[in-house]
Formats: C-alpha cells, structure tokens, sequence
C-alpha cells in the first residue's frame, strides 16, 4: 500500500518534515517518490488480488489469539484509514470483497472511521 500512495504524503507535512521524509523515503526507495508511484494505476490491479484477502484472513487469525474483537478490528482497517486521509488515490475497487470489508469497519463503533474525511 505504501509505495501507491507515498508521493501523496509530504503536502501533509510540515515543510521540514515533508523535507525529511521525501529524502528518506527516496534513499529507501532508490528514486524519486514520483518515481515509485509512476503506474500506480496498473500496480493496484496486483494490489487487489487474492493474496491480500488472504493476509487479511490471516492478519485477523493472529489478532484474534492475541485481542479482542473489537481492538482486532481497529487494527484491522489502520492502513486503509490512514490511506484514505493521506491520499486521493483510489486503492479498492468498488466490486473488491476488501472494499466492501473496509467500509463495515469504517461504520463500526458508531461510524467513527467515517467521521474522519477522506479526500
């Protein structure tokens, strides 16, 4: 997920720190963060395959020996609320079975995900 969206990133930061985490980001990536996210719109395809409903599954298996239902959930659906603020990106399609996931979560506890605008 972070590689689509990390060009989205730094006009939300501080001038500085938007400084630091381009040239950090750029170091790890090896290229320019408009680089990493050139074609973007043809590696989501990948993005939305099988694999990742499966790491979900397995994600909320591991969680679920370690937390309760409802703290599993919240980390569950992290990464997709942290892209949806950060990013204008579209990530899931609207027919993903990952989408549809996502948006219960983001209604759960009386709809506090959606309380947050996306952009």
């Amino acid at each position: 997920m972070f590689p689509l969206i990390v060009a989205d990133i730094p006009p939300h930061l501080k001038p500085v720190d938007a400084e630091y985490f381009r040239r950090t980001r750029e170091a790890r990536f090896g290229k320019s963060l408009e680089e990493v996210v050139a074609g973007r719109d043809k590696t989501v395809e990948g993005f939305s395959q099988r694999p990742r409903a499966d790491a979900v599954d397995f994600e909320d298996a591991t969680l679920s020996r370690r937390q309760g239902t409802e703290l599993r959930r919240l980390h569950r659906v992290r990464a997709f609320q942290w892209a949806r603020v950060v990013s204008t990106f579209k990530l899931l399609a609207e027919d993903d079975p990952v989408y549809a996931w996502r948006n219960r979560l983001l209604d759960a506890f009386d709809g506090m995900g959606t309380q947050i605008a996306g952009l």
